[in-house]
């Protein structure tokens, strides 16, 4: 608004100096009329200045706001899609992945713990009894007293 009021009063002070010349001349008015375009120009700088700089910031400004939201819809909606499926895993009986970490505890760590002390010199061996023995209906042959299915018999 500055800008444009300072454009009307600059050019009716050069259209007032332009017709009125040889009235100024005459006078002896051209220092005063020098000096009134001089402010009146140092005002349209300002003016134009400030409107430049609020225009060149308004469009950065609203791509940040529109990417902003960008995430933010990416994100909450990820969030829903988690908690969707999450839900439905529990409604159709899925269990959830295995935790990255387990305590020594933990049913699947003991098994974990217990092939790798089998990778040494007999590893082989014992792995293929135990296969032999799971398939053999008794698993409580090979050590593996977890598993009580089927109780061996001293016969086989």
């Amino acid at each position: 608004m500055k800008q444009q009021m300072a454009l009307g009063a600059l050019n009716g002070h050069v259209a007032e100096m332009c017709g009125g010349h040889t009235i100024v001349t005459a006078f002896g008015h051209e220092a005063k009329s020098v000096a009134t375009f001089e402010k009146l120009n140092e005002d349209y700088y300002d003016g134009a200045w400030r409107a430049q700089f609020v225009t060149g910031i308004i469009w950065p400004t609203m791509m940040f706001v529109g990417n902003i939201g960008y995430v933010l819809v990416a994100v909450i909606g990820g969030v829903l899609v988690t908690r969707a499926v999450d839900r439905h895993r529990r409604r159709a009986g899925v269990h959830p992945v295995r935790p990255a970490v387990l305590d020594a505890d933990h049913p699947a760590e003991r098994h974990r713990q217990r092939d790798s002390a089998d990778d040494g010199v007999g590893g082989a061996r014992v792995r293929a009894a135990r296969r032999a023995g799971r398939n053999a209906g008794c698993r409580e042959r090979d050590g593996d007293r977890r598993h009580r299915a089927a109780p061996c018999s001293s016969t086989t």
